[in-house]
């Protein structure tokens, strides 16, 4: 082992005799709390004392019950992580597919059942635990995939003491620990340096270690290990002067790049990256290395009630104030049945001599029933005496029925789960009265669902940044939508949307939508949709489609399908639904689109054409203009030939002057061109009676003049005949010339 590794090595086991020293009264309360759940509510010594002397000692769990009832509550409001983009270039689309990614991921690992073991955990015992691991998609490929998982024993997990945040954000290390076999160790890890050191002494009894806790006869502690690690480096605050984008980076941008101005270096800062490091361990070596991405530890915790005394964090569960109460009722009901029992089995009294001869059926009278009991009439002296009577005496079995009643009272006050939440006739009479008791009950308990909420927001927050990581390659992935639907998608290549899904590129923060499951919400769309057609009648036309498309058998999206289809176009336009039509729907919709939009066109129609006829004429004006900036340029390339060249190319410079001679030439011809065109549509426009046809032929050849070419022939723009006005004299006609490509 070098030397690096040796001390990693001996620092995880400092650190793990840290977790165990500041935790052991908790694990021992844990461990209690457990197997008080399990239905060992008896104490040893009273249950050993009772057994032994043939007394009853029942078990009436109240406990279990009252944590089903808190657990179950989480089932019925399944947390659901959202993500949002912030800032960084993050984009909607992305931020979608990368939800539907972490639904997939709890879908295929089936975080609801991880879920409901924490939360089951942190509600009996005060601590649950989950985890985050990666494996390969399968055994003969490259790509990862990540799942979401609980830790089957909480009390495996030994974590960093100093951690204050209730979702464990700010652990700094931790450990899952295992238990294996010799033949398991072997067969995981058959090149471990201990085998062979085990193989050389002559076999694992004879090994020594400075860890006897870690090592006996049979099995063998080996531990992952997470810790964090702080690297030193420099954020660099980078302008795009191509885009404008700001985007901040820990990688210098090339020299090159920033010499030619393309990107510029705002500002810089040091800062600190973190690197999570995973070993896995035995006492004496390091089995095996690696490097989880991102920045927290893949270990989450899930509380039940967390506070600090002196200094010092105590958690607890549901469990462990209830089980005073638990006990009472456990002892007084059986108390209750030896009562009875014994008040049956009261003593017979009579005199000496009156059971001589019967001694059997009288012994026996307590366990057996006789048909008649014989006695003897007299005593010992031959005094006639009467029959043998029982020595009956009035148990106090009153005060331990009300203590009985009492106690489970207590049960149900401490976990704050009143009789109406569990389904019993309580002294509620309305409705309102009935839901206002229940939600009593709930709120008494919601701090061990908002405990699980906030875990899984950090599940959510992890998983946003890992997934770039792992998920780094262009591949299809299947999303999972909030309705339960799935699709394939596209990442780290071109999408449907025709842009690159690249998961990398921007921030996007996490939040936890809580209540009802999606079906439930169905469930009560539904309901209420019909609820209101019954109450007005009217609205069924309206929304019978919507109701429709909530209900869950076979056919229903057909119905509701044909149930839009009758609904006006103008109903869904206001409600902006044009999007989820089907085809016919949709057509209609348009047509009625198009009807009205077809008056508004016509209105617009005269106004279009002049406004036409406008743009034509900037653009020749706009081509005369850059026609002219171009003889310039020729003028001064021309200039500048001469003053490099000399006299060697006065035969060039005549040849250029006469081409910018010849352009000039072209430009003041095209130039009254153009003033003619003006001129006359001045006429147009200020003629009354000038026809449609006449008006459109003129727009044509002013275009035609705006965009003829070298070569294509005379341009005259007598060839139009437009109407004038009696009051105003014709332009002059018969200019004619070429257009300059």
């Amino acid at each position: 082992m070098n030397e690096q590794d040796k001390e990693i090595l001996e620092e995880a086991l400092e650190r793990f005799k840290s977790a165990i020293d500041a935790e052991q009264d908790f694990r021992r309360e844990f461990k209690s709390d457990m197997e008080f759940v399990s239905n060992d509510q008896w104490d040893p010594l009273a249950r050993q004392q009772r057994t032994e002397s043939s007394r009853p000692c029942f078990t009436i769990d109240r406990i279990n019950p009252s944590l089903r009832q808190i657990v179950n509550e989480e089932r019925q409001n399944r947390p659901a992580i959202q993500v949002d983009p912030t800032s960084g270039g993050a984009s909607q689309d992305v931020a979608h597919i990368m939800a539907g990614m972490i639904r997939n991921i709890e879908q295929d690992s089936n975080a609801e059942a991880a879920y409901d073991q924490a939360a089951w955990y942190a509600a009996a015992g005060g601590q649950g635990w989950l985890r985050i691991r990666s494996e390969y998609e399968s055994g003969e490929s490259f790509e990862q995939k990540l799942l979401i998982e609980s830790v089957a024993d909480p009390m495996s997990v030994f974590v960093d003491p100093s951690t204050v945040k209730s979702d464990g954000a700010d652990l700094d290390w931790g450990f899952i620990v295992d238990t294996l076999s010799k033949d398991q160790f072997k067969a995981r890890y058959p090149e471990s340096k201990m085998l062979k050191e085990m193989d050389t002494i002559g076999g694992w009894t004879l090994y020594e270690t400075s860890e006897p806790e870690w090592l006996d006869d049979d099995y063998i502690r080996i531990a992952e290990y997470f810790y964090k690690c702080y690297e030193k480096t420099t954020l660099y605050q980078v302008l795009d002067n191509n885009t404008g984008e700001i985007i901040t980076t820990e990688d210098k941008p090339p020299q090159q790049l920033i010499d030619t101005g393309i990107v510029e270096i705002v500002k810089t800062r040091p800062s600190t990256r973190i690197v999570i490091k995973c070993c896995v361990i035995t006492s004496e070596e390091i089995l095996h290395k690696s490097t989880f991405p991102g920045e927290y530890i893949p270990l989450i915790p899930v509380y039940g009630e967390e506070y600090f005394v002196d200094g010092k964090k105590y958690k607890c569960g549901a469990v462990r104030r209830a089980k005073d109460a638990q006990k009472l009722l456990n002892f007084t009901t059986s108390l209750q049945a030896e009562i009875i029992d014994l008040n049956a089995k009261a003593p017979w009294i009579g005199a000496a001599g009156q059971f001589d001869t019967f001694e059997d059926n009288w012994g026996n009278a307590n366990a057996k029933n006789f048909g008649y009991l014989e006695y003897n009439a007299i005593d010992i002296n031959g005094t006639p005496i009467g029959a043998p009577t029982r020595n009956a005496v009035e148990a106090p079995i009153a005060a331990v029925q009300q203590t009985k009643m009492q106690a489970a009272e207590d049960i149900k006050a401490i976990f704050g789960i009143f009789d109406a939440s569990l389904g019993a006739n309580g002294n509620e009479t309305s409705g309102v009265a009935i839901l206002a008791r229940k939600a009593q009950s709930g709120v008494s308990n919601y701090h061990y669902y908002d405990n699980l909420v906030r875990s899984v927001k950090h599940i959510g927050r992890i998983l946003v940044n890992v997934i770039p990581a792992f998920y780094d390659t262009p591949r299809m992935v299947r999303i999972v939508k909030p309705n339960g639907e799935q699709e394939m998608t596209a990442i780290n290549m071109i999408g449907k949307t025709g842009k690159i899904v690249d998961l990398s590129v921007g921030r996007y923060e996490v939040v936890v939508q809580t209540g009802p499951a999606y079906a439930t919400r169905r469930q009560e769309m539904v309901e209420s949709g019909i609820a209101l057609i019954q109450a007005y009648p009217n609205s069924a036309p309206l929304i019978a489609d919507i109701v429709a498309d909530q209900m869950d058998f076979e056919g229903a999206k057909l119905m509701a399908k044909r149930l839009r289809a009758a609904v006006p176009p103008e109903v869904l336009a206001s409600t902006n639904e044009e999007d989820g039509m089907d085809s016919e729907a949709m057509v209609q919709s348009l047509q009625g689109q198009l009807r009205q939009a077809s008056q508004s066109l016509q209105a617009l129609n005269e106004h279009a054409k002049n406004v036409e006829q406008e743009l034509k004429i900037q653009k020749e004006e706009m081509i005369l203009l850059k026609m002219k900036q171009d003889v310039e340029l020729k003028k001064a390339e021309m200039d500048q030939m001469v003053k490099m060249k000399g006299y060697e190319l006065d035969e060039q410079k005549t040849e250029l002057e006469f081409l910018v001679k010849e352009q000039e030439l072209i430009i003041q011809q095209r130039q009254m061109a153009l003033e003619e065109a003006k001129l006359k549509m001045m006429g147009v426009q200020a003629a009354a009676s000038i026809d449609d046809k006449t008006f459109q032929r003129t727009v044509e050849h002013v275009e035609r003049v705006a965009t003829m070419k070298p070569g294509q022939g005379e341009l005259s723009l007598d060839a139009v005949d437009i109407a004038q006005p009696s009051d105003m004299k014709a332009p002059p006609s018969g200019i004619t010339g070429r257009t300059l490509e």
